[in-house]
């Protein structure tokens, strides 16, 4: 339970180390056509090479490391000592019929999204569907959570 507990506690320490390195890696995909705009030299396409290498070595290392914190985790279940450390955000739904309805939520939104995304072709407006799906998943999720 204790080692348990201490790569819990790594994980959580590890969050912002991760976020961190998960945005430098976004930022340096993105604006990795940056030199090639500012600096005329023959090997400036070599820049764009170099930063997302290094983006995509920091998505890789960074997820590795995250994952090893979940993989670990994940291995103690009911049956063993640690108890359920690795099923921490699981929710436990009323019944079967709730379970299911919350396992096919978004898929459902999604569809939805699509299907009036593709008739109306309106996809400007269409995107509120998202920020409506959030909001009744978030009801629907206080509301049909089992109670401790």
């Amino acid at each position: 339970m204790a080692t348990a507990q201490m790569v819990k506690d790594r994980k959580s320490n590890y969050k912002s180390t991760h976020a961190l390195l998960m945005t430098i890696g976004v930022v340096l995909c993105v604006l990795c056509w940056l030199p090639c705009a500012i600096i005329e030299i023959d090997f400036v396409a070599a820049f764009i090479f170099l930063f997302v290498g290094i983006g995509v070595f920091l998505f890789i290392y960074s997820s590795s490391v995250m994952g090893s914190f979940d993989t670990i985790l994940k291995l103690n279940d009911e049956k063993t000592i640690s108890g359920s450390y690795g099923k921490e955000d699981d929710i436990v739904y009323v019944n079967k019929t709730a379970t299911i309805i919350m396992e096919v939520y978004w898929t459902t939104v999604t569809c939805i999204y699509l299907m009036v995304s593709f008739v109306t072709f309106d996809w400007g407006r269409t995107w509120i569907i998202w920020i409506i799906g959030a909001i009744i998943h978030h009801i629907l999720k206080i509301a049909l959570a089992k109670e401790d």
